[in-house]
């Protein structure tokens, strides 16, 4: 798609199995008149977790942290939010 025209963000999932790029499709953003941009893409994230301690298998609680960030930009440059859903 074309994306000359609106900046992209640098965003990537570091614990991914594979890119963001690879992952989730293409798809135009939502520009209002007052600045406002949504860009929501649809896809599937494979992410790699690391597991410890199971110790009641089948029965643990487990949680696997998705740890975003940028390749060139630092967080204090791009106010990116997940939207609660």
């Amino acid at each position: 798609g074309e994306t000359g025209l609106v900046w992209v963000p640098d965003i990537e999932l570091y614990n991914s199995e594979e890119p963001i790029s690879a992952t989730l499709a293409e798809t135009h953003a939502i520009i209002r008149p007052d600045g406002y941009v949504q860009w929501s893409r649809p896809g599937t994230l494979q992410v790699l977790c690391k597991f410890q301690g199971l110790v009641a298998f089948p029965a643990d609680v487990l949680a696997c942290d998705l740890e975003f960030g940028a390749w060139t930009l630092s967080g204090e440059r791009q106010d990116i939010r997940l939207r609660e859903v």
